[in-house]
């Protein structure tokens, strides 16, 4: 802070004026805030950064000149009249300090590759969940949402994709405490966090910076920090929000008249009497997805308290979030509570604790085919001739030819659905000075996750006249405690060199225990799940319970010699109880150097580089992402009858492996850092090679052993790319200014090594779609490919069908076939089997981006971000089942093309409700008719928002007052015809990049208000 102080004469009372500028840009700021501490008297200063201010001299007024992202200042007047005030950017913006594993940083220093996204970016987002303000934010990271269902969870992926059966989630470490990964709602751990309660996310992506996390580091690190306290008075702020949730597009599907003179005509083709043999407009003209899609309001309550004095700082928030779903009965409720407090209680010895607390309700969860995915594919697949309700007001469920489905309309309001958890992380930790320089810490902490589960289908649903009625209860409950003992000391040497030394142990272990029941038979609803006795028909009960634990040593070394050379050596001993006897333990070292080249004698005289830096890492770290007991002998057990009772018997149920050990990931990065014209640019840019070697997969044993597999450690497989981020302040000027961020990202995967060189085939089978797997991993080919037949389309005319090899006697002109490519050199042989199929697509982008523009004008704000995807391939199973042109189920309106003798140039077959064999393989198949592009450019975010001068929001009462509006996936441009092309109905590797009925996501329209007093 700079002051320019000339005296005045004493009166009763004084007009102070002066000018506030940065300490960043030296350029004056418009719009901060100068109030007379303990009053309401205060002003805003103008587009030159000018204010003038008349005050009493009674009381010696002090002058508090507070701005968004700089530091508060407190200046005594002292009979002065010019106050000339320079405000500095907060550290906690996170713009000059980096959090890294156990400690921080200047952003300067850093070797490894690590990216940040500030509280500024993710409040601008107006999200619930923190994984989703990274999605398009940060290079090298991809998020995809799995579901657009309130609440629902996040695929996260760092660099591409590492194992095949371990886990690729990354390790998440909040306010320091590691609380490991997930991306299920019940195991995201980030769902417990409100985002507005974030200062940052930092993402570790190189070895030089996960190696500290060792054996959990393979697959990245994200790094949340919340918001501490700040010594000054008490601050409150206020922030509430109402939007509205709307379906982006829907599906074009057929209305009676087209579905019926489909049905007939497939009858017609048949040989068999017409289906409906009264006039389509005597049917009803159902669209079920009017029927089961809402537009659906979200409201979001936000309250904290900060402050402290010069030694003890304090900061809480609670927030309430209800969120209804676009189905019916879908919907999101989260209340939170979050406390930071930190007491420094003498010059040598501080304490301190953060503790967030989480209640959340989820309405019909995922839960497989009867769940939210059941709703979305019932009111897509049954004919709009089906009404909702019948005359008696009874649910109609569609029975016609074996297939019997439910009511989608009773589903989502009929059946209790729901999902309870509550969640808590925090940890007490204390710091002390030994000497100067060196400090020990010692932190006890734990995250306790509680989860119930509660089902009850009533008869008046299809599925609960099947159980005359069914209820099922499931609970789970999972801790987890956390104690760090760390040792830094930090010294200058001569004003050239700055060494830092960390040396750690850890202690961690995680238990769980799970309980399901449940019930059919019930005589009544009244019980719904509260009473499984009361069902006729109780089902046997499952319990579990595993636990694992982690003994860890770390050190790390970091030296700066003349700001120019920067050195980082890392290392970390795991031990683990999830391996082998003979393989407990693990080392992960990395090293990594920089150069500043900007800071060199020969740089001096050039004015073009501010920021000039080359960084190179290598490492190694690990994946102990398998099941608690992967590597032991586990039993299982078996019923059998025997006359009149159940007999259960124990047996082997796996062959453990004494040498199991870890998966080991090393790592080469290149990275470059600029800063051009006083930082107005900013770039960084990474090369790296990830290969990931002792794979967990299976290897086949004997049958006569009493085993047909074991897990062992063979396979690998390697991930390559660049990113690049590139940050500009295209214009500061005093009342405007205008920064714009892109990032770019592409990474390629590949297979190398598998057990006894032999594909894996992978995905989860269909049973609609003969049980074929689509996904296949071979040695040379990527973890994302889609693995079926080529579509050939339809026989166009009895010439083409007689020319046909593969075509059976039954066959006739407008059937589907599919393609022979399996001879010599892709030549056809006469038949179609399993050696036919074939790589068809890639679930991988080739490239993902984003792109971010920021405004400010005076008051107003305004922020547009853009984010997209090109390269990647959607399997679309829902073709599957509305292109099957048989007139059982709904069909898009794609269906009107088909073939007929009158409309031969397409390729999609006949109308008919029975196929020969070869037809039916044909449309049935996982094919190539049924990949789509993927690729898309959407509208992620744009908000618009005005911060009121201080005397306006002083009427109010109020230090600050900012109105916003939002809108959120507001436009998407795509040639995917599903709901969304940002897709995986399947959160796992083998179904990756699947749509069947995926929870479509909803454009958001949003208005809100901030108040700070």
């Amino acid at each position: 802070m700079q002051q320019q102080l000339q005296p005045a004469e004493s009166t009763d009372s004084l007009t102070v004026e002066g000018t506030v500028t940065s300490d960043s840009a030296d350029k004056p700021l418009p719009g901060v805030s100068v109030l007379v501490k303990g009053t309401q008297n205060g002003t805003t200063t103008n587009e030159d950064g000018h204010f003038s201010l008349t005050l009493s001299t009674q009381k010696e007024p002090v002058l508090s000149f507070s701005f968004i992202g700089y530091e508060t200042e407190e200046i005594a007047v002292d009979g002065r009249r010019t106050i000339n005030v320079v405000l500095k950017k907060e550290v906690e913006e996170m713009e000059d300090i980096v959090v890294v594993g156990y400690g921080s940083q200047r952003k300067q220093d850093l070797t490894g590759s690590i990216s940040s996204v500030s509280a500024t970016d993710i409040h601008k987002q107006s999200v619930t969940s923190a994984e989703e303000a990274l999605q398009g934010q940060i290079a090298g990271v991809q998020v995809t949402k799995n579901s657009g269902a309130p609440g629902g969870g996040s695929t996260v992926r760092i660099r591409g994709t590492n194992s095949i059966r371990a886990g690729n989630n990354p390790l998440y470490v909040i306010d320091g405490l590691p609380i490991g990964g997930g991306s299920s709602p019940s195991q995201n751990p980030l769902s417990l966090i409100n985002p507005q309660d974030i200062v940052s996310i930092e993402v570790l992506k190189d070895a030089s910076a996960t190696a500290i996390y060792g054996a959990r580091g393979a697959n990245g690190v994200i790094m949340i920090t919340t918001k501490q306290g700040d010594r000054g008075d008490a601050q409150v702020n206020v922030e509430a929000s109402y939007g509205v949730n709307r379906i982006r597009n829907k599906l074009d599907l057929m209305d009676t008249p087209q579905f019926v003179a489909l049905a007939n005509e497939a009858a017609a083709n048949d040989g068999a009497d017409p289906v409906f043999v009264n006039s389509p407009n005597s049917y009803p003209n159902t669209d079920w997805q009017d029927e089961v899609f809402r537009s659906a309001p979200r409201q979001n309550y936000q309250l904290s308290v900060s402050g402290g004095s010069e030694d003890t700082r304090y900061a809480l928030s609670a927030n309430l979030l209800d969120e209804e779903g676009l189905l019916i009965g879908s919907g999101y409720q989260r209340g939170s509570f979050r406390i930071n407090f930190d007491k420094q209680v003498s010059d040598k010895f501080s304490i301190g604790n953060n503790l967030i607390v989480s209640r959340a309700r989820y309405s019909l969860v995922e839960t497989g085919g009867r769940g939210l995915s059941g709703i979305v594919n019932g009111a897509l697949q049954i004919p709009s001739v089906v009404p909702v309700k019948d005359d008696d007001d009874n649910y109609v469920f569609q029975t016609d030819n074996t297939i019997e489905r439910d009511n989608p309309v009773a589903s989502a309001l009929e059946k209790t659905n729901t999902s309870k958890q509550f969640k808590g992380i925090g940890n007490i930790f204390a710091t002390y000075m030994l000497a100067e320089g060196l400090e020990v810490r010692v932190s006890i902490g734990g995250n306790l996750s509680y989860d119930k589960d509660n089902f009850y289908a009533p008869n008046s649903t299809l599925q609960g006249q099947q159980n005359n009625s069914l209820a099922r209860v499931t609970t789970r409950q999972r801790f987890r405690w956390v104690n760090e003992n760390t040792l830094t000391y930090n010294k200058e040497f001569a004003g050239l060199h700055d060494l830092t030394l960390l040396g750690g142990f850890t202690l961690e272990k995680v238990s769980g225990e799970n309980l399901r029941g449940a019930s059919s038979g019930f005589i009544t609803d009244a019980f719904t799940y509260n009473n499984l006795n009361a069902g006729e028909t109780p089902n046997n009960p499952s319990t579990g319970a595993s636990t694992s634990t982690l003994a860890s040593y770390l050190g790390r070394v970091n030296y700066n010699f003349d700001d120019r050379y920067l050195l980082t050596l890392t290392g970390r001993i795991d031990g683990s109880s999830r391996f082998g006897s003979g393989n407990k333990y693990g080392f992960f070292p990395s090293g990594a150097l920089a150069w500043r080249i900007s800071e060199e004698t020969f740089m001096e005289e050039q004015d073009l580089f501010n920021n000039l830096k080359l960084r190179l890492s290598y490492g190694i770290t690990g994946n102990q992402e398998i099941g608690n007991y992967a590597a032991l002998t586990q039993l299982g057990n078996s019923q059998v009858t025997l006359g009149d009772r159940i007999a259960v018997g124990i047996n082997p149920a796996s062959l453990g492996n004494k040498d199991l050990q870890w998966e080991k990931t090393r790592q080469y990065n290149i990275g470059l850092d600029v800063g051009l014209i006083n930082s107005r640019l900013s770039l960084t840019a990474d090369a790296y090679y990830k290969k990931t070697t002792d794979l967990l997969l299976t290897r086949r044993v004997p049958r006569y052993t009493g085993y047909s597999q074991y897990l062992d450690n063979i396979g690998s497989t390697e991930n390559q790319g660049f990113e690049v981020s590139l940050e500009t302040q295209n214009i500061l000027k005093s009342t405007f200014s205008w920064s714009t961020s892109i990032n770019y990202s592409m990474n390629q995967n590949k297979v190398l090594e598998l057990a006894d060189d032999e594909p894996m085939y992978v995905g989860t089978p269909i049973s609609f779609a003969g049980g074929q797997s689509f996904r296949i991993l071979q040695e040379g080919g990527s973890l994302g490919t889609f693995y079926g037949y080529e579509y050939g389309g339809v026989y166009a005319d009895q010439q083409a069908v007689d020319n046909s090899e593969t075509a059976l006697a039954s066959t006739q002109p407008g059937d589907p076939y599919l393609k022979d490519i399996s001879g010599p050199d892709g030549e056809p042989d006469g038949t179609i089997d399993g050696n036919d199929q074939t790589i068809i697509g890639n679930a991988f982008p080739d490239f993902t981006f984003g792109f971010t523009n920021n405004f400010f004008y005076k008051g107003f704000d305004l922020s547009i971000f853009i984010q997209g995807s090109y390269g990647n391939d959607v399997l679309n199973m829902n073709t599957l089942r509305l292109e099957s042109t048989r007139g059982y189920t709904n069909q898009t309106t794609d269906v009107l093309n088909r073939w007929t003798p009158d409309n031969r140039n397409t390729d999609i077959p006949r109308a008919t409700r029975s196929r020969n064999s070869a037809a039916q393989t044909a449309m049935r198949a996982i094919s190539s008719r049924l990949i789509e592009d993927g690729s898309y450019l959407r509208l992620k975010n744009i908000t618009l928002g005005y911060t009121f001068p201080v005397n306006w929001g002083q009427s109010l009462g109020a230090r600050s007052v900012r109105l916003y509006v939002s809108g959120q996936n507001l436009f998407t441009a795509t040639k995917y015809s599903g709901y969304d092309p940002d897709v995986s109905t399947y959160n796992n590797l083998g179904n990756l990049g699947a749509d069947y009925g995926t929870y479509p996501k909803a454009k958001t329209y949003l208005m809100g208000i901030k108040l700070g007093f």
